[in-house]
């Protein structure tokens, strides 16, 4: 056996996670590397994936699709976008005395200013005002506007194109490893990321936004690549935390490309116009200087530099046909939506929530944090459970639970939010979808490992020993 800097078990995977640990040379510590490496592709992946987010009413501006811009309010103050205009940071309302509707509650106008303070000669000059364009942002971007419309599609694009790259990983895992895989995606993240400082219509914008999204398809790799590197003792923890501080990345974007980025430039005197596309070539160049270090530092498995699926106990090359395999498994299919109910959740609200001044500040992050928390918790028991479910298709599997994340947005969006027009229902009929997928839990059995509510019927090493004198395929002992 290799010295190794870990202890590990008889098959060379780390038996403990000791996050600091990271001395000695790729061979002498392949397993700390590799979970590192994981992770920080992972934070930068999401961080590239979701940087054109918090700049998102610069790119309109830039386009020209502010609601402002195509409709000056000197020309066109009846426009519903400026009657309904409310300014978060300041709560000043763009009608001051209150708006008029017709007789189907449809806005027309904003109330006439009222006749005791436009005939009191001690009123000021801003209160005898009907309209207030002043309190308009610099890009008006509300709901219902052509600019907030370019954005949700752009959004919905960069989310939808991680599920198909995601479920093919599948396969690319198997036949290239999870370097050359990772090391690719950020290669080819950082291109389109690059490519975002030179939108300039709102067809770029969505196109590349799609593309940038492939990025997001490295949560896989993540997941796989533990998985192949620490022991079951400790592979959920391994995973979930790969998986927790890789999405931070997301949360972190929000300061990183505004507070670090963007604000500094415009101060340092810089066109807004410029800053912004400036910004975004700093998470390209940080894409590729990690694919590098990947690429130079780490290896796919404990012993080998390269992968080879017969690591995981699989005799048969790469092939379609797996994913039909595993998903005979039900167990499979009630993760891929369970998958869907938490990280589907928070990506959607993440990318398409919104705050208004119904509620104070403190409220607001209260619900945020509770939300957070166990959303979070959910991500992790879930990919805490992948490594369990068939670990012949390891690649597979992980590659359709992560694709069910970004389904579960595409869903929400779809089907809960955009066909019903009420405030509060969708939110109730996504609630009922998470509670349902949720109730399902107790499918979850093995034979070796037990259940919810019953305990193992046999010992692992039956288990493998049924599995080596069974070589009739990865489904052959997925009962439920």
């Amino acid at each position: 056996m290799a010295d190794f800097k870990l202890a590990v078990d008889e098959n060379n995977k780390a038996t403990e996670l000791p996050l600091l640990r990271i001395c000695g040379t790729v061979q002498q510590n392949p397993h700390m590397r590799a979970f590192w490496g994981a992770t920080f592709s992972f934070f930068l992946a999401f961080l590239g994936w979701f940087a054109l987010a918090p700049l998102g009413l610069e790119v309109a501006t830039s386009m020209g699709r502010c609601e402002n811009q195509l409709y000056p309010v000197d020309t066109n103050p009846k426009r519903v976008a400026y009657l309904k205009y409310k300014n978060i940071s300041t709560t000043d309302t763009y009608c001051q005395y209150g708006t008029v509707k017709d007789s189907e509650g449809t806005l027309t106008d904003c109330a006439e200013v009222p006749s005791d303070i436009a005939n009191n000669a001690t009123a000021s000059a801003e209160e005898k005002l009907k309209y207030r364009p002043q309190v308009l942002a610099k890009c008006v971007c509300t709901t219902g506007t052509q600019c907030n419309g370019i954005i949700a599609n752009a959004g919905v694009a960069a989310v939808a194109s991680t599920i198909f790259v995601r479920i093919a990983l599948g396969t690319l895992l198997e036949r290239f490893g999870p370097v050359n895989v990772q090391s690719g995606l950020l290669t080819f993240g950082a291109i389109w990321v690059a490519l975002a400082a030179t939108i300039q219509v709102p067809w770029q914008y969505t196109i590349i936004r799609f593309f940038i999204g492939c990025a997001g398809a490295t949560f896989v790799t993540n997941q796989f690549w533990c998985s192949l590197m620490f022991a079951p003792n400790v592979v959920g923890t391994a995973n979930a935390t790969a998986a927790g501080w890789g999405n931070l990345g997301g949360g972190v974007t929000q300061i990183f490309m505004i507070s670090v980025l963007f604000n500094p430039m415009v101060s340092s005197g810089m066109e807004a116009d410029t800053a912004w596309r400036v910004s975004m070539i700093i998470p390209a160049i940080l894409f590729l200087i990690c694919a590098a270090a990947m690429k130079l530092l780490c290896w796919d498995t404990p012993t080998a530099k390269r992968f080879d699926v017969a690591v995981t106990g699989k005799t048969k090359k790469p092939s379609m046909w797996d994913y039909v395999e595993v998903l005979k498994d039900v167990r499979v299919v009630v993760m891929i939506f369970q998958y869907s109910a938490c990280f589907g959740t928070a990506i959607f609200l993440f990318c398409f929530g919104l705050v208004d001044n119904s509620q104070p500040w403190y409220v607001a992050l209260a619900v945020l944090v509770c939300f957070s928390l166990f959303v979070q918790m959910a991500e992790g028991t879930s990919y805490g459970i992948v490594p369990f479910m068939n670990k012949q298709q390891l690649a597979v599997v992980s590659a359709l639970v992560g694709a069910g994340g970004n389904l579960g947005a595409v869903i929400a969006g779809f089907c809960f939010y955009r066909p019903i027009n009420d405030p509060l229902i969708p939110f109730q009929v996504h609630a009922g979808y998470v509670m349902f997928w949720a109730l399902l839990t107790p499918l979850y059995y093995w034979r070796e490992h037990g259940g919810m509510f019953h305990g193992p019927a046999v010992t692992e090493e039956k288990v493998e020993k049924s599995q080596a004198e069974e070589p009739a395929g990865p489904a052959a002992d997925v009962a439920v």
